[in-house]
C-alpha cells in the first residue's frame, strides 16, 4: 500500500524507489501504486526501477514517469501514468510512444489508478496489447 503522510497539514508520499517523501500529487500517488504493482505481484526489483528521468524527443526535453531495467542495464519496461482523474486516451498512447521512441522498451505501460493497458512486442517486433502485466522473469524481460 502506498505510503502517505501528513505532516504540518501537507500530504507527502514515500518514494520506496528514490528513498525519500515527496509531496502529494495525484499522479505521483499513481506511479507509486504502479511501483508496489510491479514489485509485489510481478516480481520486478526494485534496484531496477528509474522515476522522472529526463530524455530528449525531437527538440524537446521530457521526462519519463517510470522505467524498469533488467539485469544488464537495458530498458524492459516503459510506463506512463496519469491521475485518476485523466482518462487514458490518444494523446496519452502518442506521449507514451514518443518517449519510447527514443528508449525502444519492450513493454509498454498506461495506468490511472482505474485503467491500466499493456503492450509487448512480439516476435515480428511489433506491439500487442496484452491482458495483463507480464511478469518479470518472462521472455520480455
Amino acid at each position: 500500500m502506498v505510503k502517505v503522510i501528513e505532516k504540518e497539514g501537507k500530504k507527502f508520499i514515500w518514494d520506496q524507489v528514490r528513498k525519500k517523501e515527496l509531496v502529494y500529487q495525484p499522479e505521483e500517488y499513481q506511479r507509486q501504486r504502479l511501483v508496489e504493482i510491479l514489485h509485489n505481484k510481478y516480481g520486478y526489483p526494485l534496484g531496477l526501477f528509474s522515476l522522472e528521468s529526463g530524455l530528449q524527443v525531437g527538440k524537446m526535453k521530457k521526462r519519463y514517469d517510470l522505467m524498469v531495467f533488467n539485469s544488464d542495464g537495458n530498458p524492459r519496461l516503459l510506463a506512463e501514468c496519469k491521475s485518476e482523474s485523466v482518462k487514458i486516451d490518444n494523446n496519452a498512447l502518442l506521449q507514451l510512444s514518443h518517449y519510447n521512441s527514443k528508449i525502444n522498451a519492450p513493454v509498454l505501460i498506461l495506468f490511472n489508478g482505474r485503467d491500466l493497458y499493456c503492450w509487448a512486442k512480439n516476435e515480428k517486433e511489433e506491439y500487442q496489447q496484452l491482458a495483463d502485466i507480464p511478469p518479470y522473469s518472462s521472455k520480455y524481460c
